[in-house]
């Protein structure tokens, strides 16, 4: 039974009127103010401990506090009224220590969970912060924030840390090109003079190029340049070696010497590096893909074009998930380091730029072994074409973009050239619509806005149809319908 029962009791035998109101009400009272008549006033009268409860809901506020770098957390109650400048020292105290602001010149910051920090200038309840939320308190500024999914080519660009391919210098520019166009000259002398002490220059070139790069001695760019030129000479050798049989077997012989060298490279730059360059696991990757074609189309040109050129866009579609289970940088593990970061970043690189390359070369193969179907073999590049420059825009890294939008371009001018000596007539249209459709995508690329969700969906789809449509004309071109309507037949 309530305390004021008695009370009320008392009141009903004595026939007073007992109250029931609750203690919020208006009670009407006369003010006098000098005047005869004058109106009653209404006075809305509350508790104190109601007035408190008020003032103190609307003026603090619940908040939890982490530090990552010393992993502290703290659950505190804070004025939402206070400038955040105000209750900095106050919070680095409570998460912490005592001392612990004044211990070194350390500029403070508290941000939000998105990684917008607080304006210092504004109270809590100014910049946005909430009953509940959990803010951030780091001595430097809150990193943007990525989302993560389970998708590889997600996990690789939130790893990104920077870029993933070291800048050329003018030696490295210079270094690059001496090698390679004495590889090219040793090349044609022992090819078409057939002297045998070519063979062993080229081979003495490359174990040269490949130890200096080795060595570690010079910049991470001549490094890479020295790389690039042992692989190759090394396809020189190669090439060299198997000069007496069938063209396929030079080629594979050629491609398989130049991807030894590169994963040697590979292997050795690594263990005294961040990750494998770029440049030499571009090499590995081109020289891999044309060995494999070469092996399983020993029999002609025309049937080695179109595998090479399919079997370079499932490796670019197979690059990402290859690049996050040798990296290890997948959903399951929390924490990526910078080190393993950016190996995962260059080891995609040298993968895209060097299927990028295999996938054009397959693109002039199938051209220039065509040439009786010049429109079927312009159609297949200029689908190819497509893929890759729609492929280009899941990529953040610009090498990548570069790789893919240069050998998509590459691949539509192999079309155009199709088409114009198929139709010499129509030669002249062809190209004002080649010049309108680049200065289009020259527009949408400057502008730098992002697509609506309709839009992404609809290149999305455009780039599956274009997929989808390189393997049936593919397989068109290497005579793969004509070899099963003989078996049936």
């Amino acid at each position: 039974m309530s305390p004021r029962a008695p009370a009320a009791g008392r009141r009903a035998r004595s026939g007073r009127p007992v109250c029931t109101r609750v203690p919020y009400r208006f009670r009407r009272i006369s003010v006098p103010n000098g005047s005869v008549g004058q109106r009653d006033k209404s006075v809305h009268h509350r508790p104190a401990h109601a007035s408190y409860v008020a003032v103190v809901t609307d003026t603090l506020l619940r908040v939890a506090v982490h530090c990552p770098r010393q992993d502290r957390s703290a659950d505190l109650v804070l004025p939402a009224g206070y400038p955040v400048a105000a209750l900095l020292p106050a919070l680095v105290e409570a998460v912490l220590g005592a001392g612990r602001q004044g211990a070194e010149g350390v500029r403070w910051f508290v941000a939000a969970t998105l990684g917008s920090p607080l304006d210092p200038a504004k109270s809590l309840r100014d910049n946005g912060v909430g009953d509940g939320d959990l803010l951030l308190l780091t001595d430097e500024p809150a990193p943007v924030p990525r989302v993560r999914s389970g998708a590889p080519s997600t996990a690789v660009v939130a790893a990104r840390r920077g870029s993933a391919v070291s800048p050329l210098g003018g030696d490295a520019v210079v270094t690059v090109s001496a090698l390679l166009a004495l590889a090219g000259v040793l090349g044609w002398v022992g090819w078409t003079a057939g002297q045998q002490s070519a063979l062993w220059v080229s081979a003495a070139i490359a174990v040269a190029a490949a130890a200096a790069a080795a060595a570690g001695r010079f910049s991470p760019g001549l490094s890479d340049a020295l790389g690039v030129g042992a692989v190759g000479n090394s396809a020189v050798t190669g090439a060299l070696a198997a000069s007496g049989f069938a063209w396929p077997v030079v080629v594979a012989f050629a491609a398989a010497s130049a991807s030894a060298m590169a994963v040697c490279l590979t292997m050795s730059l690594h263990s005294r590096a961040i990750g494998p360059p770029p440049a030499v696991t571009a090499c590995a990757a081109a020289g891999g893909a044309v060995m494999f074609a070469a092996v399983t189309t020993a029999a002609s040109g025309a049937v080695m074009g179109p595998v090479l050129t399919g079997v370079s866009l499932a490796a670019l579609t197979a690059s990402a998930p290859l690049t996050v289970a040798l990296t290890g940088i997948g959903p399951s593990r929390h924490a990526v380091g910078p080190r393993r970061a950016l190996a995962a970043q260059q080891l995609l690189t040298g993968l895209t730029v060097g299927f990028s390359a295999t996938t054009a070369a397959g693109v002039a193969l199938v051209a220039l072994h065509r040439s009786e179907s010049r429109l079927l073999a312009g159609l297949f590049a200029a689908v190819v074409s497509a893929v890759l420059v729609l492929r280009s825009r899941v990529h953040a890294d610009p090498i990548r973009r570069v790789a893919l939008t240069g050998a998509g371009l590459a691949a539509s001018g192999v079309a155009l050239v199709d088409v114009a000596t198929a139709h010499p007539d129509t030669a002249p249209w062809w190209c004002g619509a080649a010049a309108a459709a680049g200065a289009a995508l020259m527009c949408g690329r400057s502008r730098g806005r992002s697509h609506n969700p309709l839009a992404r969906s609809v290149i999305r789809g455009a780039e599956y149809v274009a997929l989808a449509t390189v393997v049936p004309v593919g397989a068109w071109l290497a005579g793969a319908f004509e070899a099963l309507g003989a078996v049936s037949l």
